[in-house]
């Protein structure tokens, strides 16, 4: 019996073939089991797959977790988040949120598993890293932001502060906050890094800032300091501002120094040169003051040129005799010594010797003002010969304000060391022309002005002249007029017995004698009034000067109310002076306006419209009867709204008056079919004077309301009541007197 050994190490199975034979063979399982470990790490594979993405999946959704949160924080809207961090306070942004984004990590982190939370972990520090550098850069901006913005407030505060001071005068403490000024910013721009040439440029510009704002500053309130100031600094100020100065300032100067010429003239004072006042510059010392006072008894001048030259030495040095100017020539030169000559110009002296730059000095002055005068001896020193004629000769001081400025600076010292002593008086002497008599016209004063002045200033000049030649107009008419008034007062309240020299003061008499007008009318008045006359108020004269008050308010206010004493009756006149205080009222002014209108469409409703008026040759007669229709009309709606206010206490409505405009169109139109009017109307539509009436009925009617005893008013109000059960209006009860006086029904 054979005995099968299977290769490999399975159960074996023994097999009898036979008695004699035994059977060893083994079943070959490896294919079943390669196949059952396949799909085992199949199921491990898949089972780790779902294991991963359901960590990446938890990993995501952390993430955008982070993602919200970063949204929040870094919306604006979010009060709570980088919008609390402003300014000052963004500094504190990063450790701040840093710290809410940790706690939000560590929350999201504890609801992880081991596996996910190292996965996470790698997510969350680059995040945090992301979100780290997206603060810091937020907080740098902002703090730089307000860092700029304070540094920028603190300078503002302080460059005001030196402009301010300049503008009250105290350049001491202007120099020292500026220079304070300059101090934080050239510590703040060191800090930025920049260069020394983008520090020196930004320290000019601070500089240059003020001086412009404090010489702008003073051009209003005294451009002659505003203008000295500016040439003080003019050289540290950049270009555009010395410009934007110089159109601003010297405009000024001229403008205030034609003022002041002009007022010199009206005066009678001459041609006064305005003179600045300079700040003193220094004191002369002992050896100074000697060489100077040496100098001036050796070229034999006056006081006036000893005080010019001590005015000169004040100017040029400070009355220093080593005094250099920084300001370097264009041949490399600087002036230098006390009267501040160069090189070229100083003769061969020691310019630093005091005695020898003295004596130079007031020999040229002397050789000057014999040649030209005082200012252009003055101007020679500063600007040569040449300058000198431009500005004082030639009157070209705009294109030479320098030297102009120059002159009068110098004029304004020299004023202070005016007397024998060199001391300095208590205010500068002006430097005039001879002083004239008050010119007694405009082209008198027009006269006087320097024939030399530039064009441009000389024009100013007259125009200011005519300003003040106009106001002395004014004040003389307020005056008359308010004498006129005065004088119709005390008229109408003597009487017409009563002689005028008995009732008005001598002032008052010779004005009358010297007003023509005024005298007519005063005597007119007196006539009428002891003849048993009483004052009506004329419709022309009324309207007219209604009109004017409406039109031309400025005129009213000038007219002299008393000249109307014989056409205007005492109410009026008094109501119109009245009118004349607030003749620029807008209100009133609309008012009347309101009301012209609607009665130039009353005088278009009766056909007498101004627009139909004749023109031509003799249209003024051809148009007076349409003139009178329109004269009445007036007073008929006058009338109108005087009863309606009477009635109903209180002044028409738009819509009202329109009303009562109609209704006296209506009644006007039948009382000038019935001839009660000063002019009829033909059949051809034309207008013509009514020759049955000497004076229309509403002329009549406001006579009559003057004429009218208030008994009679009183009879006739009391008969209308009894009547109507009402009291009548002024109005109705004076056309009743009227039409009655007229023979007319009622």
């Amino acid at each position: 019996m054979a005995t099968l050994i299977p290769r490999t190490s399975g159960p074996q199975v023994q097999a009898q073939l036979g008695p004699q034979v035994r059977n060893t063979a083994q079943v070959d399982l490896s294919p079943s089991i390669r196949a059952a470990g396949l799909v085992g790490q199949s199921a491990s594979d898949l089972f780790q797959r779902q294991k991963d993405s359901a960590d990446l999946t938890a990993v995501m959704e952390a993430r955008r977790e982070l993602s919200d949160w970063e949204g929040t924080a870094f919306n604006p809207a979010n009060a709570d988040g980088i919008a609390k961090y402003k300014g000052k306070e963004s500094l504190n942004a990063p450790p701040a949120l840093l710290g809410d984004l940790d706690q939000r990590v560590s929350a999201i982190r504890g609801r992880l598993s081991p596996s996910q939370q190292q996965r996470f972990d790698q997510v969350a520090f680059s995040f945090r890293d992301s979100v780290q550098n997206r603060l810091n850069g937020y907080a740098d901006r902002e703090y730089s932001i307000y860092e700029r913005e304070e540094r920028k407030a603190t300078l503002d505060n302080i460059g005001q502060d030196a402009i301010n001071a300049g503008m009250a005068g105290d350049f001491g403490l202007s120099d020292t906050r500026l220079q304070e000024a300059i101090g934080i910013a050239t510590a703040s721009d060191r800090a930025q890094g920049l260069g020394p040439e983008a520090i020196k440029a930004s320290e000019r510009g601070i500089v240059s800032s003020a001086r412009k704002q404090i010489a702008a500053g003073l051009a209003t309130r005294d451009p002659f300091a505003a203008e000295d100031y500016y040439h003080r600094y003019a050289d540290q100020m950049t270009p555009e501002d010395r410009a934007q100065v110089e159109r601003t300032l010297y405009p000024v100067v001229k403008d205030r120094a034609a003022y002041e010429l002009a007022n010199s003239l009206a005066d009678g004072r001459g041609a006064i040169e305005p003179l600045p006042a300079p700040t003193a510059r220094g004191k002369p010392s002992p050896a100074i003051a000697k060489a100077i006072d040496d100098a001036a008894k050796a070229e034999g001048l006056d006081a006036a040129g000893r005080a010019d030259l001590y005015a000169l030495a004040e100017q040029e040095s400070g009355f220093r005799a080593d005094a250099v100017n920084p300001e370097v020539l264009d041949d490399g030169d600087q002036a230098t010594g006390l009267f501040q000559y160069r090189s070229t110009s100083a003769g061969g002296i020691d310019r630093k010797d005091a005695a020898a730059s003295a004596r130079r000095a007031a020999r040229e002055y002397k050789e000057r003002l014999a040649k030209g005068g005082r200012q252009f001896a003055i101007a020679a020193h500063f600007a040569g010969e040449g300058g000198a004629d431009a500005v004082v000769n030639r009157g070209r001081s705009a294109q030479n304000p320098k030297t102009a400025l120059y002159v009068r600076q110098v004029l304004g010292r020299s004023a202070r060391w005016a007397s024998d002593g060199g001391q300095v008086v208590a205010a500068p002497a002006p430097i005039a022309a001879a002083a004239s008599a008050v010119p007694a016209t405009l082209a008198d004063a027009v006269a006087a002005i320097p024939r030399t002045m530039a064009p441009d200033q000389r024009a100013a000049t007259e125009g200011y002249l005519r300003d003040i030649f106009a106001q002395r107009k004014d004040r003389i008419e307020q005056a008359k007029k308010q004498a006129a008034m005065a004088i119709y007062d005390k008229v109408t309240a003597a009487g017409a017995s009563a002689p005028l020299s008995a009732v008005l003061a001598p002032a008052e008499l010779a004005l009358v004698g010297q007003d023509s007008s005024l005298s007519e009318s005063i005597n007119r008045y007196r006539k009428l009034i002891a003849e048993g006359g009483v004052i009506q108020d004329d419709p022309a004269t009324l309207d007219s000067l209604q009109r004017m008050q409406a039109l031309t308010p400025a005129q009213f206010a000038k007219v002299p109310l008393g000249h109307y004493a014989d056409k205007l009756s005492g109410k009026t006149l008094k109501s119109l002076a009245d009118d004349q205080t607030k003749a620029n009222d807008p209100a009133k002014r609309a008012d009347w306006m309101t009301d012209n209108d609607r009665l130039e469409r009353g005088f278009q409703m009766l056909g007498f419209g101004k627009d139909t008026d004749i023109t031509g040759s003799g249209s003024q007669a051809k148009n007076a009867p349409r003139d009178n229709l329109r004269g009445e009309f007036r007073i008929a709606y006058q009338n109108a709204q005087t009863a309606f206010v009477q009635s109903t206490g209180k002044k028409p409505t738009p819509e009202q008056a329109d009303v009562l405009l109609s209704a006296t169109a209506k009644q006007f139109a039948q009382n000038l079919q019935a001839g009660r009017l000063g002019a009829v109307q033909e059949e051809g539509g034309k207008f013509k004077n009514n020759p049955r009436v000497k004076t229309g009925l509403y002329s009549s009617a406001a006579q009559f309301d003057l004429q009218v005893s208030q008994a009679d008013r009183d009879a006739i109000r009391g008969a209308y009541a009894d009547k109507y059960g009402r009291p009548p209006t002024d109005a109705w009860v004076t056309q009743y007197l009227a039409r009655k006086s007229q023979g007319a029904k009622k």
